[in-house]
């Protein structure tokens, strides 16, 4: 190949270098004194016979001759019975041949080559991991064949043929060819005709033909039916004489390869893209660019040994000829962001005519050093090496999943990886662009299948969101029938009771108006319940923050327990200048509710059990005191104390230290209390709702814990509407009168039996 692309070689060179090998000066003698030629008399010397085949027919035979030796020298391969796969091959490499000619495509010679090669991979996989193919080597050969190779070795034979082509700097489009073969027929309809042509012939050399497949594919190269069946004909005819030439109906082909030699410098070749592969097959499902290439990033770095790879995207917001590309940061090494603020105000202009825009149009690696000179390094590519801290680099252009950031003009989003290298690793990527190349077209799979997975898990969830929400409202719907049957229970037994038909006694009796009060609050309950409920079946509304007086809410919340709870004294201690808080009340009773219940818990034991699992009993002299503590100053804000405050024996410091944090950190910890009775989804939860709750109201939460007990801060800004005399009047009488069995300054003393 190397001969091959020089200008000044002639056919003695040639001849030179073939008669070294003997097998192979043998089989170029022999295909020139073949029938093909033979009208031309007999051919006596090597020079002759090439002159005679033409240089382009020497290279497709020379190529096909080295891989056939090559592969059949190998071990793995020798046990096998490849005499199907070759006539596979070179039927495909004679029906590309043909209809070349046919497409009046100009190189013959290249189509033919190009078929017979086109499942080379499937060799080269067999000679890189025998262990692993050896059992799928006679499978199918389709579609459903690469997408198992991809899941078991992280790359398919048809990128692995491509590859190999590419390492030995075959035709570009040749590879293509290779790497497209299995692609669906209506996606190769506008691509290069090497492309289509061996498309067509991989269809057509199937042992068992798809007539619509192959209709189809014949159609993308201008071939009608009839002349399908025409082409088969000559090229079944073609096959014959090629298994003839290359001497495959003899087995044992003379060979002067080692086998240990050819199997070491196929695993040589295969080794990097298989590397490649690897560290590129789990790209994560996510909707940002940047998290993807990032990842990418690492993969160049780890397969190239590039000393730092920066990654930069398309600038959003530019007009339709704007063309930039900007650092993304978020991700990076942390020397690189460190290394200089510049980066974040960088841009990389990639419109065409630069060197970055010229390989993203072109889909090549660019190459920037200091010293170049044609063209001259620009200011901005000269900034570029300075910021990254190198003489070299190289550019990766990489096109953007179709999911992601917006194309301009119908045209592909595509960002960059920004590789530093030096002079040793630039000239040996030169020699390789073959492997850059391959690396490129497996990132650029791999951000597209990436993409692919997180459409389709959107799609996923947005279907379990349409049905957990039918789910609620179906929940809504039947929770709010028995909710209204115990609303009007509670009416109608209010009015029994305050209707002096009772026999309770009318308006005012001491215990019928006890009941009534209670009547009241269940009534509030439920109705509070149902608005929960109905919550459920419809987006999250933001609540109405309004002005809500403390020392009330307060009073009711206490009502809630003190009815309810046994062994504990449930206090409410209200302020004498009464206050209002700015938030809305549902939640802040919501929050007092739950913060009052985990205060009774935690003097009942965890959830309200002892250690041994039984129902919990607290200590003599339990007591929780609910209280409104008056204005506080906070960084400037006037804000309203309330406090929720048990005497229990307190909390460990890294139990109080994960008290607020994620539900999983506030449940495990050696220095747990008892099991818990609750789900394990449920623990903690009550705190989390109150957090967020307060975070909801620009309150602030704080939590306080000792020998002598614990306390729950809340802050809360401060109402802007006064309460009315009487309503303070009648709170703060309920407050001395009943609620609160001790006054306000009383001190707080600890349970019995709490550590002193």
């Amino acid at each position: 190949m190397a001969l091959y692309r020089r200008d000044d070689v002639g056919m003695a060179e040639f001849a030179a270098l073939i008669d070294q090998d003997a097998a192979m000066a043998a089989k170029v003698m022999a295909v020139a004194n073949s029938a093909a030629y033979r009208s031309r008399g007999p051919v006596n010397g090597l020079e002759r016979a090439l002159s005679l085949l033409g240089v382009e027919m020497v290279r497709t035979l020379v190529i096909s001759q080295s891989i056939f030796q090559a592969f059949n020298s190998l071990p793995a391969i020798r046990r096998l019975d490849l005499l199907p796969f070759w006539q596979h091959g070179l039927m495909a490499g004679a029906v590309a041949r043909l209809t070349a000619r046919h497409m009046a495509y100009p190189r013959e010679d290249e189509a033919q080559l190009a078929g017979m090669l086109h499942d080379i991979g499937r060799l080269a996989l067999l000679a890189a991991v025998p262990e692993l193919y050896a059992d799928d080597f006679a499978g199918p050969d389709d579609r459903i064949r690469c997408e198992a190779e991809r899941q078991r070795l992280q790359v398919s034979h048809a990128e692995a043929g491509a590859w190999l082509v590419e390492r030995w700097r075959l035709d570009d489009y040749l590879a293509d060819s290779l790497r497209y073969h299995h692609e669906p027929l209506p996606r190769l309809a506008a691509t290069h005709p090497l492309i289509r042509i061996v498309a067509l012939a991989h269809r057509m050399a199937e042992p068992v033909i798809d007539a619509a497949a192959c209709a189809e594919a014949g159609a993308l190269c201008g071939l009608r039916p009839a002349q399908l069946e025409a082409l088969a004909t000559e090229a079944r005819t073609q096959l014959s004489r090629a298994m003839e030439q290359l001497g495959l109906s003899a087995p044992g082909a003379a060979t002067t390869l080692d086998p240990g030699d050819a199997a070491e410098r196929l695993r040589d070749e295969l080794a990097p893209m298989m590397v490649a592969a690897t560290v590129l097959a789990d790209l994560p499902v996510t909707s940002a660019e940047a998290e993807a290439l990032q990842r990418l990033a690492d993969a160049a770095r780890i397969v190239f040994q590039f000393r730092e790879v920066v990654v930069m995207l398309p600038e959003q917001g530019l007009d339709a000829d704007g063309e930039l590309l900007r650092w993304i940061g978020a991700g990076q090494a942390a020397p690189l962001s460190a290394m200089s603020p510049q980066w974040a105000e960088f841009s990389l202009p990639c419109a065409a005519g630069t060197r970055l825009g010229d390989a993203i149009q072109s889909g090549r690696a660019a190459f920037i050093q200091r010293g170049d000179a044609a063209p001259a390094l620009s200011v901005v590519e000269d900034q570029l090496l300075r910021l990254i801290e190198a003489d070299h680099v190289v550019c990766l252009p990489v096109s953007l999943p179709a999911h992601g950031m917006a194309t301009r003009g119908g045209a592909r989003s595509v960002g960059a990886l920004v590789c530093a290298a030096d002079a040793a690793l630039v000239a040996g990527l030169r020699e390789r662009l073959g492997f850059v190349s391959a690396f490129m077209v497996q990132a650029e799979a791999g951000l597209a299948r990436a993409s692919r997975q997180m459409a389709a898990q959107a799609r996923e969830r947005a279907d379990e969101a349409q049905q957990r929400h039918q789910l609620a409202q179906d929940l809504v719907h039947e929770v709010n029938n028995p909710l209204s049957i115990i609303q009007n229970y509670l009416s109608l037994l209010d009015m029994k009771l305050s209707g002096g038909g009772s026999p309770l006694g009318g308006p005012g009796a001491g215990v019928g108006a006890s009941i009534g009060q209670d009547l009241a609050v269940l009534q509030e309950e439920v109705a509070r319940v149902s608005r929960l409920v109905q919550a459920l079946g419809h987006p999250p509304v933001l609540s109405v923050p309004g002005s809500v007086d403390a020392n009330a809410l307060i009073v009711e919340v206490v009502r809630l327990f003190r009815s309810s709870t046994s062994g504990i004294d449930i206090l409410a201690h209200g302020h004498d200048d009464a206050q209002q808080v700015r938030a809305p009340r549902d939640d802040l009773k919501q929050v007092l509710v739950n913060l009052l219940k985990n205060a009774v818990e935690a003097l009942c034991g965890v959830d309200g059990v002892d250690g041994a699992g039984q129902p919990g009993v607290p200590a003599p002299g339990s007591r929780i005191v609910v209280a409104n503590n008056g204005l506080v100053n906070r960084d400037g804000r006037l804000m309203v104390e309330l406090s929720v405050r048990d005497n229990g024996s307190g909390m460990s410091a890294e139990r109080l230290q994960r008290l607020f944090g994620p539900v999983a950190a506030r449940t495990t910890g050696a220095d747990e209390p008892p099991p818990s009775t609750k789900p394990v989804a449920d623990r903690g939860r009550g705190l989390a709702i109150v957090q967020r709750l307060v975070a909801g109201m620009d309150g602030l939460l704080q939590c306080r814990s000792s020998v002598i007990g614990t306390s729950v801060d809340l802050f809360i800004p401060q109402g802007v509407a006064p309460v009315s005399a009487g309503v303070t009047a009648r709170v703060t009488e309920g407050v001395r009168a009943g609620l609160s069995a001790a006054p306000s300054a009383a001190p707080f003393t600890p349970a019995a039996g709490a550590a002193p």
